[in-house]
Order: structure tokens, then sequence, then C-alpha cells
């Protein structure tokens, strides 16, 4: 299998929503994202990550999951212009049944949501929508913007899939 099938395989079908149970908040430089909890098979210090030459920015490269390799995006230069600390963490998510691990400034613990305190994105990027901004919530005194993880990692697969230099991984990585 090639790192552009393992990829393509990212691109899920329906991600579980904010009213679906509980949210894990995600910190990107001065900003809390949330992600459904139910998505999240584990949170980690940074292990060696392998990069990977001519990806996108965003893509920090992959690593070995128990012996499963498993892509790192980097949310914090996909989101924000502030490079990552050394508090930052990995969030392994899982997303139609394939790990991918999101790379944050930080990880808060699980909250419940009020299904009425869900409110929609602004529209304020007009020219330049972000789709997986899906809405705001309030937590701990604090906005909370709600991330569409199919919709953010659909435009980052696709541009890896564009991408002509990306090597295939070995048959024993799968």
């Amino acid at each position: 299998m090639n790192l552009d099938a393992s990829l393509e395989a990212l691109l899920p079908a329906r991600q579980p929503s904010a009213a679906d149970g509980e949210l894990l908040p995600l910190r990107v430089h001065g900003t809390t994202y949330a992600i459904p909890a139910d998505c999240v098979r584990e949170c980690r210090d940074l292990p060696p990550i392998v990069r990977i030459p001519d990806a996108p920015r965003y893509v920090e490269g992959v690593f070995d999951l128990r012996g499963d390799i498993v892509p790192v995006v980097d949310l914090c230069a996909r989101l924000s212009p502030q490079p990552p600390g050394a508090d930052a963490r990995l969030v392994v998510v899982v997303i139609d049944e394939r790990d991918v691990a999101l790379l944050v400034h930080g990880v808060g613990s699980r909250f419940r949501a009020d299904p009425a305190s869900l409110r929609p994105p602004p529209g304020f990027h007009a020219a330049q929508p972000e789709p997986f901004i899906t809405g705001l919530v309030h937590h701990a005194e604090r906005l909370v913007l709600l991330l569409d993880l199919p919709a953010l990692l659909d435009g980052i697969c696709r541009s890896l899939l564009g991408s002509p230099a990306l090597p295939a991984l070995p048959a024993g990585c799968r």
C-alpha cells in the first residue's frame, strides 16, 4: 500500500457531531477548537516523526503507532501562524477506521456541550470559506470552535494525493 492510498482512505463519510456526545478541546495558539471525543483513540507526547519530502507545510510526516504508520497533520501550521511549542501533543483520531494524528499546542478535558448552546459559524470568510469550522459552543467561559475533521482532512489529503513526490510505504508498514 502506498501513502497515496493510505491517505485516500482517510476521507470519511460522516463525522459525529457536537450533538452526539462529548467533545475534546484542542488548543492551537490562543484558540480553542473541539472535536467529537468518540473519534479520539489517544493523546500522547510527541514521538519521533519521519518527515515526508515536498509534503504541504501542515503535514509534519508519519510516525509508528504500535506497528501502524500514522500520518501527522500539524493543526498548528494549518490553523495558526505559530509553530507548536515544547508542550505540543499528538491527538490520534480515528476517521473512517483509519488513524491520523493531529499535532496541537495542548489538549483539555472532555466536556459535554449543551445542544441549545451550539451556534452556527460566523460568515466572515465569504471570499474564502472555512468549511471545516461547523459551529461554536460556549465552554468554561470561552467560545470554542467546532472542527469538522472530515472537511479539514479532505483538503489535506487531496493536496497530498496531488503531490507526485510522496514515497510509497514499504509492504510491512500497512
